[in-house]
């Protein structure tokens, strides 16, 4: 998974610069994280540790980020600075289990990854189980929105479903000028629901994304991400 440097030195630079991920990814996490001051946090699949370098600037105490990609972790690593209390494990979430219990659990793109209702049950309880009694979580879900296969959209990658997939249907994410691609599995929000629910949570809410409309992107780009999300928030407790 994500063998080439290349790839990794591209996702990693297109997570912190590209205005869909600035201005409304991380917007919608801000409004959402609540306050992780002086808390513990657990990152699943933290990839390049972006988010886990935000959970330390909230104010966390400690984070540990985990992603079962070697060069993610590598990068995630390399771009962390020494003094930020940030622990980083190459971990496969689905079987992942820590002795230590999180106050937030934080989690993006991660249970798209779930190639069955089985995996996407273990990926939940992955998540309840990381967290202390009363603790919460907040997760990024990615949907299709509308681009047809092949056609670019305004976040710079498509993906190459010629028809609407079926549940649980493998489909990947290509971005521009890249040979790699991150294969996803198509789940309505009903089985995610469903897998929240029967691991524990209570009270699962989506949220649609937040935005801050900056001018690198126009209005009718703005437009697109706003009517047809490429991704949706959940929030829940435990």
């Amino acid at each position: 998974m994500y063998k080439t440097k290349e790839f990794v030195d591209a996702y990693a630079s297109e997570k912190e610069v590209h205005p869909f991920r600035v201005h409304m990814e991380r917007h919608t996490i801000y409004e959402l994280v609540g306050d992780v001051r002086r808390k513990k946090v657990l990152d699943i699949a933290c990839g390049t540790g972006s988010y886990s370098r935000l959970f330390c600037e909230l104010g966390a105490e400690k984070v540990v980020g985990i992603d079962y990609s070697k060069k993610m972790i590598e990068h995630a690593i390399k771009k962390t600075p020494e003094d930020m209390p940030i622990e980083y494990l190459i971990a496969n979430g689905e079987s992942f289990r820590s002795p230590l219990k999180f106050d937030f659990v934080f989690h993006s793109y991660f249970l798209n990854y779930a190639s069955s209702i089985d995996a996407l049950a273990e990926m939940s309880k992955t998540i309840y189980l990381s967290l202390i009694d009363g603790g919460s979580m907040l997760g990024i879900v990615c949907m299709l929105g509308k681009e047809p296969s092949g056609s670019v959209s305004c976040c710079d990658f498509y993906t190459n479903f010629k028809t609407q997939p079926s549940e649980g249907e493998e489909y990947e994410i290509i971005f521009r000028g890249q040979n790699e691609s991150i294969k996803n599995y198509n789940w309505s929000l009903e089985n995610y629901e469903k897998s929240l629910y029967k691991s524990g949570f209570k009270k699962v809410v989506w949220h649609k994304p937040s935005h801050y409309k900056s001018s690198l992107l126009n209005d009718d780009e703005w437009s697109e991400l706003i009517d047809h999300p490429v991704f949706l928030a959940v929030t829940a407790k435990k």
